[in-house]
């Protein structure tokens, strides 16, 4: 059975994963989709998406334009998702998009003075789907929006703790007390037959 699957994970799993199955590849079925999350900091590791976005395509052939990035955090009801899948580009800068009851502003580091679209700063997040519980949340992460509403992600702002889900897979790993390598492969061998590279 070869219909196209939804592979949902960290940034940091997928890193695993990919180095678990080393030099082989494991094809997914075509038109396949992979939706990351959870930041590309580490404590052990620090990845660059667009390497990362790289390594899944040539590895698992799911193209850069089919691989989702998701922004959200546990003090969120609502998330953002970049806007790449379904637009065709493999490339280019990632904007992100909540939906329309969430709004977000970049605010400068000094005196948390809201900035126009472009100009970098902390993100505070308005979300009204957060009705039972605190809607204004001013985060660590580091961005600016666009002229139109997006949100372009930059990181954590310099001397912020790290935080995301990134984080809890690799704990997760460590306290399984072996690395990846020895289940992910045996995971991805059940999605979708192998082939060695050349």
């Amino acid at each position: 059975d070869r219909r196209p699957i939804l592979l949902l994970s960290t940034a940091f799993a997928l890193v695993q994963l990919l180095d678990g199955l080393g030099r082989e590849r494991s094809r997914l079925p075509e038109g396949s989709r992979i939706m990351e999350t959870g930041g590309f900091k580490g404590r052990a590791i620090e990845m660059d998406q667009a390497a990362l976005y790289g390594r899944l395509e040539r590895a698992l052939g799911v193209p850069g334009s089919h691989i989702v990035n998701e922004y959200g955090m546990t003090e969120m009801l609502s998330q953002a998702y970049d806007c790449v899948a379904g637009e065709g580009r493999r490339t280019g800068e990632r904007v992100h998009r909540f939906p329309p009851w969430v709004r977000t502003r970049a605010l400068d580091p000094a005196d948390l003075a809201a900035l126009p679209p472009g100009r970098p700063g902390l993100l505070a997040h308005f979300d009204l789907a957060n009705a039972a519980s605190v809607c204004h949340l001013l985060t660590e992460d580091y961005g600016h929006t666009t002229e139109d509403g997006g949100v372009r992600l930059l990181g954590r702002a310099p001397g912020a703790e790290l935080r995301g889900c990134s984080l809890v897979a690799e704990s997760f790993l460590r306290a399984l007390g072996r690395g990846a390598e020895a289940w992910l492969p045996a995971v991805s061998a059940r999605v979708a037959p192998r082939a060695r590279t050349p």
